[in-house]
């Protein structure tokens, strides 16, 4: 019969609960050690993953505007290339109409719509560090926004050319149609009696074939100035200096022919800033491209 109130049995039972507390507090510790360590492991596991899928969305990122940015600079040279043709062109005649081709691409805007965030971190995870680092990634904005906005500005410049020529041509018909009107009546009232002003007569004669023969061989309008009005002019001036008709004549034909030296004034200033578009982009476009280039080699 086991004597419960024996010291013995007291010491042995209180020694085999601490025991078995200390065992439980153990296990328990143990438990909750193992349990943060496979937390804490699984948590590592998923911050690498969320900063590899960060990095790889980055670089990603990177390659899109490298991408965007070749694209640009191609476009941007064919375009060059446009505008000089276009230059060229407006050298050989002036007073005609001539229409940009356009090369299609909105590359430069979607570069300058980027997240800048996200290429900032991009930009400074891929590229090592270096003293030029910061003002590269500044100049990749620079450049771009400048190249837009020139590229945008001649591109206007162009339409609005076209435009003022337009408007030009339609001042210089105008005032064409309205002296070949007034050659017409004066030949009309002539022929009654074209004794009465033989050489008056057969000049307006003349003129009147000339112009007819340009209007019936669909001529360009800066033939109307070559083989019409400045001959008409002329032979005005020298011969009928002080005839009747004289003033009202020469008026018309003066108005036609400012016009068209305005053309060509306004003509010859457009082609040179045409000319001079590659020159001025050059800086941009080739500090754009090296820093692309950078940017292609670290970014694998």
């Amino acid at each position: 019969m086991v004597e419960f109130y024996r010291i013995d049995t007291l010491v042995n039972e209180a020694s085999s609960f601490w025991v078995s507390l200390l065992v439980t507090v153990i296990g328990t510790l143990l438990g909750f050690l193992g349990a943060f360590l496979i937390y804490n492991r699984a948590d590592r596991k998923e911050v690498y993953k969320e900063n590899k899928a960060k990095e790889d969305r980055y670089k990603d990122r990177l390659k899109y505007l490298s991408q965007l940015v070749d694209d640009s600079l191609l476009m941007l040279s064919n375009q060059l290339d446009n505008f000089e043709e276009l230059a060229n062109d407006i050298s050989q005649y002036p007073t005609e109409q001539h229409k940009l081709k356009i090369k299609a691409s909105d590359n430069l805007k979607r570069l300058q719509n980027m997240d800048t965030e996200e290429v900032f971190h991009a930009y400074h995870l891929v590229i090592p560090e270096s003293d030029e680092k910061i003002k590269n990634y500044k100049n990749i904005y620079n450049c771009i926004d400048f190249l837009y906005l020139r590229l945008e500005q001649a591109i206007d410049s162009a339409d609005k050319t076209v435009n003022f020529t337009y408007r030009d041509q339609m001042f210089i018909k105008e005032k064409i149609d309205y002296l070949s009107s007034v050659i017409y009546l004066k030949i009309n009232d002539l022929n009654k009696d074209p004794s009465k002003d033989p050489d008056f007569y057969s000049f307006l004669i003349h003129s009147h074939r000339e112009y007819m023969k340009l209007v019936e061989g669909s001529s360009n309008i800066g033939n109307y100035e070559k083989d019409f009005l400045v001959p008409f002019g002329e032979d005005l001036r020298n011969r009928f200096l002080n005839h009747s008709f004289f003033n009202e004549l020469i008026d018309l034909t003066s108005k036609a022919l400012v016009r068209f030296n305005h053309m060509k004034v306004n003509a010859s200033l457009f082609s040179s800033e045409l000319k001079g578009l590659r020159k001025e982009m050059k800086d941009s476009y080739e500090r754009l491209a090296l820093i692309n280039d950078e940017i292609k080699i670290h970014n694998k």
